[in-house]
Order: structure tokens, then C-alpha cells, then sequence
């Protein structure tokens, strides 16, 4: 968790969550929003059902929108950007924690012109999440 934390700019998204099992399914808890698990992460971290991990995603795999993704998706509030040009930097506030989002240009000016301090939705690449041991700090999606 320690070298996946400090390589790329921005910095990989690390964060705490809860794993719990819904329905014989795996579900991350980021917040008060669950998103579901792939299935080969789920076999990867079967043992781990009702224990804190954390999660790590990198800002370029998160997508944020204006209206609810068809597949479960979290919530947050935007509450800055920051224009790098080609990409902006779009900070959201989730549970107890702030998310880093990188957003091509033309995808975030829309909603960037609609103002700071909105609910808006994210989804992962699911496939480029990873899920750590909160004790031993170890990739457990690997």
C-alpha cells in the first residue's frame, strides 16, 4: 500500500471501506454507498467478508456524472477542481474523505459549469481497484 500510495500524479486514491456480504455477493462500503466487487476479487478476498480494508483506485479510473450510473454506483460532493488543461482534477467530498477524480477536459467543463458543492456520481473501473489488508497493508487483489 506504502509504493502504491506515492507513485503517479495525482496520487493513487487510498482509502478505508468495509467489505460485507449481500445475497451471496461481496460488496465494497465506501461510505454510505456499496459498490460491487468482480468476480475475481471477490474469490481473491472471500475470507475478508465483515472486515476493514482499503480500497485503492487511481483518479484517471474514477468516473463521476450528473445522474446515477445503471450499475451501483457512490455518491459525493463536488468541492474543487483544479485545470491541468487537457484534464482537470475533480475533488470530491465522500463520507469522511476526499476523492481525487481525473476527468478529461471536454467530459468535465459540463459539469464544472454547473457549479461546486453538488451531489454528483462516481463509479470505478472495478478491474483497476485494489483492496488491501487494513492490518498487514498487503495487496489482497492481486
Amino acid at each position: 500500500m506504502f509504493v502504491a500510495g506515492f507513485i503517479g500524479a495525482p496520487e493513487m486514491n487510498i482509502k478505508p471501506g468495509l467489505l460485507v456480504e449481500e445475497s451471496g455477493r461481496l460488496l465494497m462500503c465506501i461510505g454510505d454507498d456499496r459498490l460491487a466487487l468482480t468476480p475475481r476479487q471477490q474469490e481473491k478476498v472471500a475470507g475478508y467478508a465483515g472486515q476493514q480494508i482499503y480500497f485503492g483506485i487511481r483518479p484517471e479510473y474514477v468516473s463521476i456524472s450528473d445522474t446515477p450510473y445503471a450499475e451501483p454506483c457512490g455518491t459525493g460532493e463536488m468541492v474543487r477542481v483544479e485545470n491541468m488543461g487537457h484534464e482537470f482534477f475533480v475533488y470530491l467530498k465522500v463520507g469522511d474523505f476526499e476523492m481525487t477524480c481525473r476527468i478529461p477536459s471536454d467530459e468535465a467543463k459540463p459539469m464544472i459549469e454547473k457549479g461546486l458543492h453538488r451531489k454528483v456520481y462516481f463509479k470505478f473501473d472495478m478491474n483497476k481497484c485494489h483492496i488491501f489488508d487494513a492490518k498487514t497493508e498487503q495487496n489482497l487483489s492481486l
